[in-house]
């Protein structure tokens, strides 16, 4: 049971929907900006697939998720340090999201710290472990 972070993909997912604000230069970290935003580059994730399909002994639920996880906030900053704009915001409320997007703001609003463990006992080798340098990989 592969468990999904958000997937870096520069034509898709989340990024494909902050970058034009990180662009804009008017990306604002959420709420406090301190939840952790697990997260995994897209080369990572299929090589954790192959992983899975090949290596019968890893079972149960696995987080797909790079090692380092950053805050909202650290995200947001990396991607604006790698695509060379400015971070200078303030946040945006959280009583702001909880109108706008309702329940559905608690998944941004709150953070959730994943383990990589079994990805780790298993050999499985991130080439991006590191945000800024899966971002640099994805954008430049």
């Amino acid at each position: 049971m592969l468990r999904f972070a958000m997937v870096l993909e520069k034509d898709g997912g989340a990024l494909k929907k902050i970058l034009p604000l990180a662009k804009a230069g008017i990306l604002s970290p959420l709420g406090d900006g301190k939840q952790i935003m697990p997260w995994i580059h897209v080369k990572d994730l299929c090589g954790i697939v192959e992983l899975a399909l090949n290596d019968q002994s890893l079972s149960g639920p696995v987080n797909t998720c790079a090692p380092e996880q950053s805050s909202n906030k650290s995200f947001f900053q990396a991607l604006t340090k790698v695509i060379k704009k400015p971070f200078f915001f303030p946040s945006v409320p959280s009583f702001v999201m909880r109108l706008l997007y309702g329940g559905r703001s608690e998944i941004l609003l709150k953070g959730n710290k994943v383990n990589v463990s079994k990805l780790k006992q298993h050999g499985f080798n991130f080439k991006f472990g590191e945000l800024e340098a899966a971002l640099k990989d994805l954008l430049n």
